[in-house]
């Protein structure tokens, strides 16, 4: 299950969800099984998150930074993944039909 604070932080909205991570680099974000549908991620740093199983259907991740993050099992459906950083992120089973990966 997803870390309540991790979920809370992103939910803020993208610069403070970046400015954390710069503060606190040595924390890798949980969340694991979040439902994150139809957000929009945009330019949020998500690179070395935990999100196994998470649902990301409809979300927007234009140039998220999505570095080595774990994606396994996570629901990316109908997402607009436009321009994100995806250098070795594990997308074991992860759905992406229709997603939209344009560079």
């Amino acid at each position: 299950m997803a870390n309540q604070a991790h979920l809370g932080i992103l939910k803020k909205g993208v610069t403070h969800w970046n400015s954390w991570r710069m503060e606190e680099g040595d924390i890798l974000p949980d969340l694991r099984k979040a439902d994150l549908h139809g957000l929009n991620l945009s330019n949020y740093d998500l690179s070395l998150c935990r999100m196994e199983g998470a649902v990301l259907s409809k979300a927007k991740l234009k140039r998220t930074d999505l570095r080595a993050a774990d994606l396994k099992d996570a629901d990316l459906s109908d997402c607009l993944l436009e321009g994100a950083y995806l250098i070795e992120t594990r997308l074991t089973r992860t759905d992406l039909r229709r997603a939209y990966l344009k560079q």
